[in-house]
């Protein structure tokens, strides 16, 4: 669903996302991780400058920042009038995505156990087992994410996208999208 959204908010001439990390792909992982202290003109680096400032957007994708304990403060203070936007999915379904995810990647713990392993896994697991376990467990876990957010931004800064209509209604949601950013319907 993100790597969705991305194209489609690519396609919009206000909206410009950032370039590709080569490490990471699209995805810069700033807010969340060590790339954080490589500083903001690190950051500023992965993307183009804006042809008019006052009403260009420009955005990126990382879809581990919304489930970060350390991410919305650190947006907040990096960037305190940004527009958030989020997609919510079934969690099970979420899980169950992030654990087939692994697999393609070739995560061994995902290969050797079978997705009710994982997140059927008590504590006397391993520690890799639970490792997965919380990284397809705790993002679902979307009422105490969007809390921490709420700490730092207004309600009317965050917009949450239901995953199902924007897959089987992707025209209506980014028209709400381009209501929310306040920029001329293109989509």
């Amino acid at each position: 669903a993100t790597t969705a959204l991305h194209f489609f908010l690519t396609l919009h001439q206000a909206i410009t996302s950032n370039f590709p990390s080569p490490v990471t792909f699209e995805e810069i992982q700033f807010f969340n991780g060590p790339n954080y202290y490589k500083g903001i003109d690190w950051y500023m680096d992965f993307f183009p400058l804006p042809s008019n400032a006052s009403t260009d957007f420009m955005f990126e994708k990382s879809a581990n920042y919304f489930s970060s304990e350390v991410a919305p403060k650190r947006t907040a203070a990096l960037l305190p009038r940004a527009k958030i936007i989020t997609i919510f999915i079934n969690p099970a379904d979420r899980a169950y995505s992030w654990y087939q995810h692994q697999r393609v990647h070739n995560d061994p713990v995902a290969l050797n156990y079978t997705f009710h392993q994982v997140v059927a896994a008590g504590p006397s697991a391993s520690q890799d087992v639970r490792t997965l376990q919380n990284r397809c467990l705790i993002p679902g876990l979307y009422a105490t994410h969007l809390e921490r957010w709420l700490t730092y931004y207004q309600p009317s800064q965050i917009l949450i996208v239901d995953g199902l209509q924007l897959r089987n209604s992707p025209v209506g949601v980014m028209e709400t999208i381009q209501k929310f950013l306040g920029v001329t319907p293109f989509l």
